[in-house]
């Protein structure tokens, strides 16, 4: 037999809990009234009375008048008292601020704007660059004639150590931006071999007075201040560059490569000489502004620096940006370099600096390729590792560093194949009216590392190639010498204008008007060529072969050497020597009749 379930009804037992709840309630109250009743008669009752606490007191109180006091023997003797010493101000130093108000007005600090590269060139060039020797004693043989080198010692190794493109920028730099060391520049290093390099160099201008104006802007009424963070330091760069194709190519088309910054690094560290800047240090960044390297019988020239940055030491009223006390390696790089110029400027009158100079170099470009470039600085980030109590964001601390915009992209910029042209003057031709352009070929060879230079005479639609003949060659080490190469250029004279003999007033000498040629380059770019431009390398190039061509000849022998005075008296001066006969004879005509 099944028994029957039970079933709980829930407003049954609703109701009856809220019946009954009062009873329940009074029922617990009775119960702890009895254990407390029943706690109180088991505790024990106090075993003193009264009289005994008086009789007690009175013990005491007679105790003590009966006593004595004994200075000399009742009183522990006493230590001295330190004696009183200044305490450093800098002990009472702090960063909190005292008395501070019940409310903090001050803002939560935010994110500066990082501002971008500007005005962004490009040159290029090339040359012979002294390296490490690392048994290259092949290519640093001595030329003809010359006595050979005495054993070289083994070439110093690039600085090694941790840290990263700061640290080894301050290591190449000695410490100073923008100064070379003592010697580089005219005693290049025994131990240096010479290799032939092909670049180009990115300059621009670093907006630093800007930039640290938007960072005082910033922070000025932040709630947590910090002279490390407080001012922009530059942590590294980015170089993006794109091919640009024959023909015109829209902006939107071109495709951006990121250099490799480690290449290039990997590529100074080669470097065993460093050249003068042509900037002066207030203008130098020791992370942005790369250090030159010594090139072989050349100079680096304008195109490394910017022209709205001044070349050369400046006065003493131009003074670097001064970063806040205790910033870092930043500040530690700029107080190394010494700022002279301030040490006896008038602080009052000087004139901060407006821009710094960035400068790069490609050593991976391809000649007849051309490129453009852009540049994107990376800043240290001002709230790295802040607590989030001091930042208008919290995300504003994650990041070791910032990046600003990509600038501008440069204009085009082709490297040479090799071959250049110097435009000379332009020649009359009689015999074909026509004229002739005097120009001087150069040839570069990297894996030789020569310069040689040639000059020849061109005509409208010749095309510069020429067969073998003796041309100067400079040799990355200093050394020059004849030698036999084919000028194969592959570049077209197409028009020419000038060398027509300009009238002036008042008569005189007339100048011929300064030439220029139309050259068509063998991938069909054509160019001008201007006598004007290329009048200052012109004409050194041409002393320097004329030097070369004499430095060539074969020496005299010493009799030779002694007749040669007199052959010259006698060719030049035989008309001389009767003009002299025939004055003698005439003084000896007029002599007296009495004699």
């Amino acid at each position: 037999m099944k028994k029957p379930k039970i079933k709980l009804d829930k407003d049954q037992l609703l109701e009856f809990l809220t019946t009954h709840i009062e009873k329940g309630v009074f029922g617990l109250f009775v119960l702890g009234f009895i254990m407390f009743c029943l706690g109180a008669m088991k505790h024990k009752p106090y075993d003193k009375v009264p009289q005994q606490f008086m009789d007690a007191a009175q013990k005491v109180d007679a105790k003590v008048t009966a006593s004595t006091f004994d200075p000399a023997t009742d009183v522990p003797p006493m230590e001295p008292l330190p004696v009183a010493r200044d305490v450093p101000q800098k002990v009472w130093v702090t960063h909190d601020e005292w008395s501070r108000p019940p409310f903090d007005m001050k803002k939560r600090r935010p994110e500066p704007k990082f501002l971008a590269l500007q005005d962004v060139r490009v040159a290029t060039g090339y040359g012979a660059v002294y390296v490490h020797s690392l048994g290259n004693e092949d290519k640093a043989a001595p030329a003809p004639g010359k006595a050979a080198p005495a054993p070289k010692a083994a070439a110093p190794e690039p600085a090694k150590g941790g840290g990263g493109l700061r640290e080894r920028a301050l290591n190449m730099a000695g410490g100073k931006a923008g100064a070379a060391p003592a010697g580089a520049v005219d005693r290049p290093n025994p131990n240096a071999a010479v290799k032939g390099k092909q670049w180009a160099v990115i300059t621009g201008l670093v907006p630093i007075e800007a930039q640290a104006k938007d960072y005082r802007a910033a922070f000025r009424d932040a709630r947590k201040t910090d002279p490390a963070l407080d001012y922009p330091r530059y942590h590294s760069f980015e170089v993006e560059r794109a091919e640009v194709p024959v023909g015109t190519a829209p902006d939107a088309d071109l495709k951006w490569t990121l250099l490799d910054r480690k290449r290039a690094e990997d590529e100074e560290a080669t470097f065993s000489e460093r050249a003068a800047d042509v900037i002066d240090h207030v203008f130098a960044d020791p992370v942005l502004t790369r250090p030159l390297f010594k090139i072989s019988g050349k100079e680096h020239g304008r195109s490394a620096g910017h022209p709205k940055i001044p070349t050369g030491s400046q006065a003493p009223g131009t003074v670097a940006p001064a970063a806040p006390a205790g910033g870092g390696l930043r500040a530690r790089a700029m107080a190394q370099a010494g700022n002279a110029a301030m040490a006896n400027a008038n602080p009052s009158q000087a004139k901060a600096v407006e821009y710094q100079l960035f400068r790069c170099f490609d050593f991976s470009v391809q000649p007849g390729k051309t490129y453009r470039y852009r540049v994107r600085l990376v800043l240290n980030n001002p709230n790295y590792g802040l607590g989030a109590q001091y930042l208008a964001n919290a995300q504003l601390a994650k990041g070791q560093t910032r990046q600003s915009p990509w600038s501008e992209a440069s204009a085009e910029v082709t490297v040479p194949l090799g071959f250049s042209m110097l435009a000379g003057g332009i020649k009359p031709n009689k015999q074909i009216n026509e004229s002739k352009l005097e120009v001087i070929l150069k040839m570069w060879d990297s894996n030789e590392a020569v310069d040689a230079s040639r000059i020849v005479e061109l005509f409208r639609g010749q095309v510069a190639n020429f067969p073998a003949e003796d041309a100067f060659v400079e040799r990355g080490d200093g050394t020059a010498e004849p030698k036999r190469l084919s000028f194969h250029t592959d570049m077209m004279v197409v028009d020419m204008t000038g060398g027509d003999t300009m009238a002036m007033p008042g008569g005189g000498l007339r100048p011929r008007a300064p030439s220029q040629v139309l050259v068509m380059e063998p991938n069909g770019k054509l160019i001008v060529k201007s006598e004007l431009a290329d009048a200052e390398i012109y004409e050194s190039t041409k002393q320097r072969l004329k030097k070369a061509q004499e430095a060539a000849k074969p020496p005299v022998a010493a009799d030779e050497e002694e007749d040669r005075p007199k052959r010259r008296r006698t060719e030049q001066g035989g008309g001389l020597s009767k003009l002299n006969a025939g004055a003698d004879a005439g003084k000896a005509g007029k002599q007296p009749r009495g004699n």
